[in-house]
């Protein structure tokens, strides 16, 4: 189906626009609680929340992958990474920089997810700064970023940009940052998205375009109408769909290929049918697994309110 075609090809856009969101909750986190806030505290809060439910999903994976051998005919040893430093890869999001492929397929993006964590934390460890400094530190590694030759040394930096985006919403809403600072930070996502269409890079240019959006129903504010309670729940459980709706969704389409043509409208139903697959077991994920983790991570570090992360959903 076509329509299947289009989602398998262009289904990295919402996975850009994690990275934007990622990069906005952040900057907030860091206008908020910048005086206090340590690097090592930073880093900190960031691995628990990225590595106690990727590893939860890992787990469910491996679960999910031995109770399909019987199924697919593939041997439970063969099931599993083959050497230490895959294994150590995966375990640690380390996989992208070690050039080997992630068990599980998502997780690439993790890896860089850290490598942002790791980028924008070392601003912390020039002490107590105002937004004007970490905005110019945001600003310069940007620039660095596109530089022909950074990506190379340093290929965190192949994404940043699109990180980045969410930064500069952050930084155009502060009330901290002088009206040219804001000004400032406001171009970079449409000079971004122009720069990117010429330049042939669509997976770059359409995550600025929508970062301009998410922009706009920001500063609109209570003036828009309420979102559906389906559509909050779904951004709450966000991270846990993106953790396993792959592992959900894959065996059930190759089931169908199995068994339908793949251009009949039978196969387009179980098309639309395992999206939905995906998304529910995502919420049982996160109400079963990723909550729980989360419960318990927010009582051992912030046993009072007054310790609580100023934005809870930062780095989905």
């Amino acid at each position: 189906m076509q329509f299947a075609a289009l989602h398998a090809k262009y289904g990295w856009v919402g996975r850009n626009m994690l990275f934007v969101l990622s990069g906005y909750c952040l900057a907030q986190v860091m206008e908020k609680r910048g005086a206090g806030l340590s690097p090592v505290v930073f880093w900190r809060d960031r691995l628990l929340r990225i590595y106690l439910t990727y590893w939860a999903a890992l787990l469910l994976a491996v679960a999910l992958a031995l109770a399909a051998t019987p199924f697919n005919g593939i041997a439970p040893a063969d099931i599993f990474p083959k050497t230490a430093a895959a294994w150590l890869g995966d375990l640690t999001l380390s996989h992208v920089w070690m050039d080997i492929r992630p068990w599980l397929i998502v997780s690439w993006s993790l890896a860089f997810e850290l490598g942002f964590y790791v980028v924008l934390g070392l601003v912390l460890l020039a002490g107590p700064r105002g937004a004007l400094f970490r905005l110019g530190y945001c600003a310069a590694v940007t620039l660095a970023a596109h530089l022909p030759w950074a990506a190379d040394h340093l290929p965190v930096l192949g994404l940043w940009p699109v990180f980045a985006c969410g930064l500069a919403i952050q930084a155009a809403l502060s009330s901290k940052l002088p009206r040219w600072a804001r000004c400032a930070a406001l171009g970079y996502p449409p000079l971004l998205a122009l720069q990117s269409f010429f330049d042939g890079r669509i997976h770059t240019a359409v995550p600025a375009l929508l970062s301009l959006v998410f922009l706009l129903t920001l500063v609109a504010g209570s003036r828009l109408p309420k979102p559906p309670r389906a559509f909050v729940r779904l951004g709450r459980a966000s991270y846990s769909v993106f953790l396993v709706h792959i592992m959900v969704m894959s065996p059930a389409i190759n089931l169908a290929k199995r068994h339908l043509a793949e251009d009949g409208v039978a196969f387009f139903g179980v098309w639309i049918a395992h999206i939905f697959l995906g998304i529910a077991a995502g919420l049982l994920f996160h109400r079963w697994v990723e909550s729980p983790l989360e419960s318990w991570r927010r009582r051992t570090f912030y046993p009072t309110p007054v310790h609580a992360p100023a934005a809870s959903a930062a780095a989905r």
